[in-house]
């Protein structure tokens, strides 16, 4: 885990915080997992909006769905599992900073932007995904 290895260097012994854009939603899911998966002391945090950034592999070309004739989008379901990834990392996050954000409301994932961006300005995280 090369990242890992130069994080301290890079970082001027972690004056900054590094900061890792990647090119889309899965992307940083399978990056944010292999961090997780390996041992290390790094403070890991991410932030991605779950129905935006996200490809809908299953679009089918409807922009404007009218709804008047009986068609509808089920919005609780969009890109139900990048959600449920976001969530669970935020549930890292809160381990790591005594914290209780979530996805479930829309002041609580704004309250957990904030934080981050708190965080990463005061250097109290080491890496930070977007």
């Amino acid at each position: 885990m090369i990242i890992y290895y130069n994080h301290n260097r890079k970082t001027h012994a972690k004056e900054f915080t590094a900061m890792m854009c990647v090119s889309s939603v899965d992307m940083l899911i399978k990056y944010y997992e292999m961090f997780k998966s390996k041992e290390h002391n790094l403070k890991i945090a991410t932030i991605f909006s779950y129905s935006a950034n996200e490809e809908d592999k299953d679009a089918n070309g409807y922009e404007n769905l009218d709804e008047s004739d009986g068609a509808s989008v089920d919005e609780e379901n969009i890109n139900k599992y990048s959600r449920e990834k976001l969530d669970e990392f935020i549930d890292d996050y809160n381990s790591m900073f005594g914290t209780k954000y979530s996805t479930k409301d829309s002041q609580s994932f704004y309250n957990y932007y904030n934080d981050i961006s708190k965080k990463v300005k005061n250097r109290e995280v080491d890496i930070y995904l977007l």
